[in-house]
C-alpha cells in the first residue's frame, strides 16, 4: 500500500505535528509513505520541534515564490494543489491525506476519481 500526505504549509505549527504524527504512524504501520511539501520545508525543523522523526518518508518538494503576505501564500497554494492534482492523476497512491481547505485544480482530479 501506498500513501501521500500533501503538507500545504511549511512551517513547524500545529498542522505539521498532526502531519507529522500521520505520517510517522503510516511508516510504523508498514506503508509506503510519500510527503508532498513546500521546497522550503525542512524535516530536521519538524523532528527537532515536534520531536517526531518522519525518516523513511519519501519528500516530494515543489517550488513556491520566496515572499511574504496572503496573496503570496495563495500562489504558493495553488502551485502545490497543482503538483498534487498530477500526482494523484497518475493513479499511484491507494491513500491520499491533504490538509488543505483550497483544493484547485487538484479537487478537479479527485471528484473525477469518486
Amino acid at each position: 500500500m501506498k500513501a501521500l500526505v500533501y503538507w500545504a504549509l511549511s512551517g513547524i505549527g500545529g498542522v505539521q505535528r498532526f502531519d507529522a504524527l500521520l505520517t510517522r504512524a503510516l511508516l510504523d504501520l508498514g506503508i509506503e509513505t510519500s510527503i508532498l511539501v513546500p521546497s522550503s520545508f525542512n524535516p530536521g525543523d519538524v523532528e527537532n520541534y515536534h520531536g517526531v522523526k518522519i525518516k523513511g518518508a519519501h519528500i516530494i518538494k515543489y517550488g513556491i515564490i520566496d515572499c511574504g503576505g496572503a496573496y503570496c501564500d495563495l500562489v504558493n497554494n495553488v502551485q502545490g494543489n497543482i503538483v498534487l492534482a498530477n500526482i494523484i492523476s497518475n493513479g499511484n497512491y491507494d491513500l491520499v491525506f491533504i490538509d488543505t481547505l483550497f483544493l484547485y485544480p487538484a479537487s478537479k482530479v479527485l471528484i473525477k476519481k469518486m
